[in-house]
């Protein structure tokens, strides 16, 4: 029988940390920091709650695509969904000058007003801010 705290049957059990939102909302349920760790090339579909994309020396080109940043309902309505974190995208082995490193938001969302960004600096990495009532991300300096 599978473990009735794996959701996502990816053998690691889901954590969370409780947050809180405000005093009109109060407290929320916030998935503890997910680390994606990218080791082939191609395109990377990352899921809502990962906070972290380590980019483990894949052998080509990497597109990250990130998933919506907008909340998905009023914050009362379903628990969670206003609690995004932020994500960091990492070059973790220092190949971004020789491989293409891009990062595309959900569609019809923008990062900091540009389609894309793009990972081109060895050990490079860049901290996206979800904009949750308008969706798209913003790139935290």
């Amino acid at each position: 029988m599978r473990s009735q705290v794996d959701l996502d049957r990816g053998g690691v059990a889901t954590q969370a940390e409780r947050v809180s939102i405000g005093p009109t909302v109060g407290w929320a349920w916030k998935h503890a920091d997910r680390i994606w760790r990218v080791r082939q090339d191609g395109v990377i579909r990352i899921e809502r709650g990962v906070t972290l994309v380590a980019l483990e020396d894949p052998a080509a080109n990497v597109t990250v695509q990130l998933p919506s940043a907008r909340g998905l309902a009023r914050a009362v309505a379903i628990p969670g969904t206003w609690v995004t974190a932020p994500v960091t995208v990492l070059d973790l082995t220092g190949h971004a000058s020789e491989r293409t490193f891009t990062i595309f938001p959900w569609p019809g969302e923008k990062i900091s007003g540009l389609d894309s960004i793009s990972l081109d600096t060895d050990w490079a990495s860049v901290r996206l801010v979800p904009r949750l009532r308008e969706g798209g991300w913003t790139v935290q300096i």
